[in-house]
């Protein structure tokens, strides 16, 4: 049950910050319609994220470790010895 207020907050705030809220051309004639896009963007965007969530296979948690240990972390090792030389050398 949690997960989907966790996944209604984020809707509400990835429409505040990104999608421009209730905002729209009958803003100042009709105050209520505001509400309601901003009820059908976060509906959409739960949708969305229920649709992502059904698609894709969920990820055992030792396949990710093994893949974080074979491969990201030698990937950041090798990064951030290429940013170090790149600070000494090009200063």
């Amino acid at each position: 049950m949690t997960e989907y207020l966790h996944m209604l907050a984020a809707s509400a705030v990835a429409v505040v910050l990104f999608f421009a809220a209730g905002v729209d051309l009958s803003w100042d004639r009709f105050p209520i319609l505001g509400l309601g896009y901003f009820a059908g963007k976060i509906l959409a965007l739960i949708f969305l994220f229920i649709w992502v969530r059904a698609s894709l296979p969920r990820v055992r948690y030792d396949q990710l470790l093994k893949f974080c240990w074979t491969f990201l972390f030698p990937f950041s090792l090798v990064y951030l010895a290429i940013t170090a030389v790149g600070v000494v050398f090009l200063r």
